[in-house]
């Protein structure tokens, strides 16, 4: 019987063992077949090619466009475009990368692009302008007065006699003296901070808090009052949190001014000290550009001002007296809109908290700083040496150059009418036109194709589009005859022949200015925000307009007789990206008056959220190498979607004119293998080549509401199925290779498990160990669309298939780093496989709205300094994955007892947000969105993050279980997706406190097992699974830790074999 039962089995071994090779052999014939029929394909498909372009070059000859122009845009295109680089690996490359190698930063400057170098000829024209006199120049006092104010600043010589006086003088009468260089001699007894922050405005000195006359948000055809917090010296408040060679600079400046503008040989470091530090404190209360936009707007009257406020300072007595300087009486009823409350209470807290001298020295500075550039020339170059380390410029911009540019930016206007009348194309206004109108119509066809709108939603978008009002090139009134109106706009702008004096006036006027426009009603024609001389294109949401300034409608970005495809792929983009403002992260919150209210459903928004958390993703994986910076998603976001949107536009409105028109474009000399669609993306590539200092480089990271170029371009074409099919021939033969192979690898698994061997994953293999997507709908999907989850799918696909594996990544020393400088961790949640042991909980959808939940609750309590850390599950998830557990269903939180009642005053503050937390009882809260689903037969949704509340002794805290505060603090950062999120300092103690009352027979190594209940359904579902971790490591990632004498590394494994990524952290 046995001996029967033997020789079966060897037979059967032996079929199986025949079937396993004969499997390989034939999936080895396919693969050479395919690889051999498509090699064919592309040789006789370039034989095709050779002979078409060798029978079609007299054609070819007859078809280029030879004029003086094309010959000047073919030589630009190919001294920009670098050949030896695939368009399809790196189109930003290609399209820059000749230019990029050949071009030099001027010294004068900290950056180098399309819009820079047009706006530096811009410029040259205006000197031009300003440095002659015309006939009608004569007849315009504004035009006059202009050419004084340019000429008394490019006379040095006047400048250096009339010297500092000025300054000094309206410091001692208007501001009340400076203490730092006044010394002993300051009385402390006139101080009046009220008195001089109202002065201060006067001269449009806004350091702490802007006030501004605008559209009112809510009703856009009055004005209103808004108020917010100001600007710091160094631009954003990451340049304070650690000491640098530019805070080092920054205080010698300070220091090198305040000694040249006294008599004193020394100056008291202290005083300087305390200057930087009392700006240092402002910059840690004041809200990230991501933050601000976060940030609720309380619209009120000004009546009900004080009492909302609640500060020392009163800022409705400051708004009352500024006002009056323009002789505007504030009344009850006036709108005032707060941005930024918890700034501006924060800085009246600042203000009780340091010394009047500290306060006064330090408002006097920023007065000064702002006024550097006007004064002689040893300041200048003072700041000139802090700009050198600040930004990278070598050298101070020229006289003129700086003369020309104040006056445009202060009298834009005058100075534009002097430029259309001379400099300005007037034909290239008329057909820009043309072609505004054309993509204009796409974004509304585009809209009625969407798939993410509803009907609803849809119809009103299209009516959106369809009011949006286009100004191009200029105000009519400017190329008028009659400019009575305009002159007596200008009638108090006269000028003399001291430089500082007429600084001063300016300062004045610009202040009256803004001051005078409320309650008068809302002038839609208006210029004031850019002038046609100013090399750009923006879009208002308040009037929802576009604009298209003169400067802009010329080469290269636009140019009457040129190919379509060259305006198109560059102007016309930029038309698309302002259009599609309308419907951005800010735009779509705007109806077509202006008003901001909802006008989307709730179904759109939420589709559109979850759209835009996929794009944020996209971007915040950029890294630019120059300095080695992640690009900020949210930060980005709007232009982002506008750079997607407007590519697309301008691209469909292209194809539709060349249909229309067929046969009219012709090719440009040398440049004639590619076709005009290519060149469509070749021209949008070159308008964004661009290059810059370091320092310029990490300003944008962190101030930049846009992308860095290269970005914007990979972005945008990386999204654009179109461009892969222009450009995409081999990139399409690689992909269908890469699938077949794929296909034959998974067949390979199959034949390798029959016969019990296995197989090692290399890491240029790890798309092997993904989730197939037809399983991904076998986990709860109620939060997004097949369509969406698809496509976050195969977002993730992508990254994972180029992800340079076993990254080693570095945990800066805790308490010593921002958290915005601790490495972003791969993210590719989508992908993982699932197990039958405990399966996961939750879907991909579900999973970025947890991330999204966290990083508001987190944006929550960073606001109003709670003090909270991870526990239980998503402690023990970040311990072992990195990530939520994939087999809970919540995320727990620990919180003091002492901040319960701020947290249950949050929802009162302001009700339109589209988050609550929900009291459930004196010890725990839930955090949700409110347009989720309600978790069973609660009032709370779900998904929610579970806060618990705790009490503290000296020694210990108590969430239900004593744990030594030994093993809590000080907090540490743990990794929560591509969060860091603070939790225990001491994970394996923390547990073992409580897994006396909570779990049993626990070890955070080795077992893994699953809760009975399900907080989706808020009630027990499941049946309590226990089992050995190893039995889920071939399935989900797992963290291997390894620790040695100063470090430990966390190896981030898939399969238990593959590597992904090493986290190195210091022991201690």
């Amino acid at each position: 019987m046995s001996m029967e039962i033997n020789t079966s089995e060897q037979k059967s071994f032996k079929w199986n063992k025949f079937l396993i090779l004969f499997g390989i052999i034939t999936s080895l014939f396919i693969i050479a077949t395919i690889v051999l029929a498509i090699l064919f394909g592309i040789e006789r498909n370039q034989i095709r090619m050779y002979q078409s372009s060798s029978s079609s070059s007299e054609n070819e000859t007859k078809n280029l466009c030879l004029s003086s122009y094309c010959l000047k845009a073919a030589n630009y295109l190919l001294e920009s475009i670098d050949e030896t680089i695939d368009p399809c690996e790196n189109f930003y490359q290609f399209t820059c990368g000749t230019w990029i190698k050949n071009t030099r930063i001027p010294y004068d400057q900290q950056s180098q692009n399309a819009f820079t170098q047009l706006q530096t000829q811009v410029i040259y024209d205006i000197i031009d302008l300003l440095s002659t006199s015309t006939n009608e120049s004569i007849q315009l006092n504004s035009v006059i007065n202009a050419q004084h104010l340019y000429n008394s600043c490019i006379h040095e010589e006047t400048i250096e006699k009339d010297d500092i006086d000025g300054i000094l003088s309206l410091i001692q009468t208007q501001f009340n003296g400076w203490p730092i260089i006044e010394q002993s001699n300051w009385n402390e007894s006139i101080y009046n901070l009220l008195d001089l922050s109202v002065k201060l405005s006067q001269y449009n000195n806004f350091p702490l808090f802007y006030t501004l006359t605008y559209n009112d948000d809510e009703n856009s055809s009055v004005q209103c009052i808004y108020i917010g917090q100001g600007t710091l010296s160094l631009g954003d408040r990451n340049y304070y949190l650690n000491e640098s060679t530019i805070t080092q600079a920054y205080q010698k400046l300070m220091k090198d001014v305040i000694l040249a503008l006294t008599n004193h040989t020394l100056v008291n470091d202290s005083d300087i000290n305390e200057i930087f530090q009392f700006e240092k404190s402002l910059a840690q209360n004041f809200y990230t550009t991501v933050q601000q936009r976060e940030t609720p707007v309380y619209r009120l009257t000004f009546g009900s001002l004080f009492n909302f406020m609640n500060t020392s300072f009163n800022y409705t007595e400051y708004l009352q007296r500024i006002y009056l300087f323009g002789n505007v009486t504030l009344v009850r009823e006036d709108i005032i809109n707060v941005n930024d409350i918890e700034v501006l209470r924060n800085i009246s807290i600042l203000f009780d908290q340091n010394r009047p001298r500290t306060i006064q020295n330090y408002l006097i500075w920023r007065f000064v700083l702002n006024q550097l550039d006007h004064m002689p020339k040893r300041f200048r170059m003072m700041k000139q040496e802090f700009i050198k380390i600040f930004s990278g410029t070598a050298v101070e911009t020229s006289r003129p150059v700086k003369c020309a540019t104040y006056i445009t930016d202060n009298m834009g206007m005058v100075v534009s009418r002097l430029y259309i009348k001379k400099k300005f194309d007037d034909y290239a206004r008329q057909e820009s036109i043309e072609t505004v109108k054309n993509i204009h119509n796409v974004l509304s066809e585009m809209i009625n194709g969407s798939k993410w709108m509803n009907l609803l939603s849809k119809t009103v978008a299209i009516e959106k589009a369809q009011w949006i009002h286009e100004r191009i090139g200029y105000a009519d009134e400017l190329n008028g005859d009659n400019m009575t109106d305009f002159e007596q706009q200008y009638e108090e702008y006269k000028f003399n022949s001291s430089y500082i004096q007429n600084i001063l006036r300016m300062l004045q006027l610009n202040a009256k200015k803004n001051l005078l426009k409320l309650h008068k009603s809302v002038d839609r024609k208006n210029w004031d925000d850019t002038f046609p001389t100013t090399v750009n294109a923006y879009y208002r949401p308040s009037f929802n307009d576009i604009t298209l300034t003169a400067a802009i409608l010329q080469t290269p970005f636009f140019r009457k007789d040129a190919p379509k495809y060259l305006n198109y792929g560059a102007i016309g983009t930029i038309i698309g990206h302002e259009l599609t403002h309308a419907f951005d992260n800010d735009g779509r919150q705007y109806d077509k008056y202006g008003n901001r209210i909802p006008w989307w459903s709730y179904e759109t928004i939420n589709s559109f959220n979850e759209h835009k958390q996929c794009m944020i993703e996209q971007y915040n994986n950029y890294t630019i190498s120059q300095i080695n910076m992640h690009i900020n998603g949210k930060q980005t976001l709007s232009e982002n979607i506008a750079d997607n949107g407007g590519l697309k536009e301008a691209f469909y409105a292209y194809q539709k004119w060349s249909k229309m028109n067929p046969n009219v474009d012709q090719k440009l000399p040398s440049l004639t293998k590619y076709s005009e669609e290519q060149m469509f993306f070749m021209s949008y590539g070159s308008i964004w080549c661009s290059k810059s200092t370091d320092q310029a480089a990490m300003k944008i990271v962190l101030t930049d509401a846009h992308s860095p170029t290269e970005f914007r371009i990979l972005g945008s074409t990386s999204n654009f199925d179109e461009f892969d099919r222009v450009f995409g021939y081999m990139k399409l033969i690689k992909k269908s290779l890469f699938k077949i192979i794929f296909i034959l690898l998974f067949i390979g698994l199959i034949y390798n498990n029959l016969s019990c061997n296995v197989i090692k994953i290399s890491t240029s293999n790890l798309t092997s160990l993904m989730i197939p997507f037809e399983y991904i709908n076998n986990i709860s999907n109620d939060f997004c669309s097949e369509f969406l989850l698809k496509q976050r799918y195969q977002l993730e696909f992508h990254q994972l298939e180029h992800y340079s594996s076993e990254k080693m990544y570095s945990k800066p020393l805790r308490n010593k780093d921002s958290i915005e400088s601790f490495p972003k961790l791969p993210y590719f949640y989508s992908l993982w496989k699932n197990s039958s042991i405990l399966p996961r909980l939750i879907s991909p959808c579900e999973h970025q709205l947890y991330v999204k939940l966290i990083q508001i609750f987190d944006h929550i309590c960073r606001t109003y300094s709670i003090e909270y850390f991870i526990s239980y599950g998503t402690l023990l998830g970040s311990y072992r994955n990195h990530d939520i557990l994939p087999y809970d269903d919540d995320v727990d939180i620990l919180i003091h007892k002492k901040y319960y009642s701020n947290l249950s005053r949050i929802n009162q503050l302001d009700n339109s947000t589209d988050w609550r937390f929900y009291i459930n009882s004196e010890t725990n809260m839930k955090f949700y969105f409110i347009s989720s689903k309600s978790a069973g037969k609660y009032p709370w949704k779900w998904p929610f993050i579970g806060i618990d509340f705790y009490t503290d002794n000296q020694t210990h805290i108590n969430p239900g279980v004593f744990i030594n505060k030994e093993y809590i603090y000080p907090l540490a950062y743990y990794p929560i997706s591509t969060l860091w999120l603070p939790g225990p300092k001491n994970i394996e103690m923390f547990f073992k406190s409580v897994s006396k009352s909570y779990y049993f027979n626990f070890s955070i190594d080795k077992i893994c097992y699953s809760q009975s209940y399900s907080h989706r359904d808020e009630m027990r579902k499941y049946k309590q699974k226990t089992v050995n971790c190893t039995q889920l490591v071939n399935t989900y990632p797992f963290i291997q830790h390894i620790c040695d004498d100063y470090y430990c590394y966390q190896h981030f494994m898939l399969n238990n074999r593959t590597r992904l990524y090493v986290l190195k952290i210091n022991k201690d």
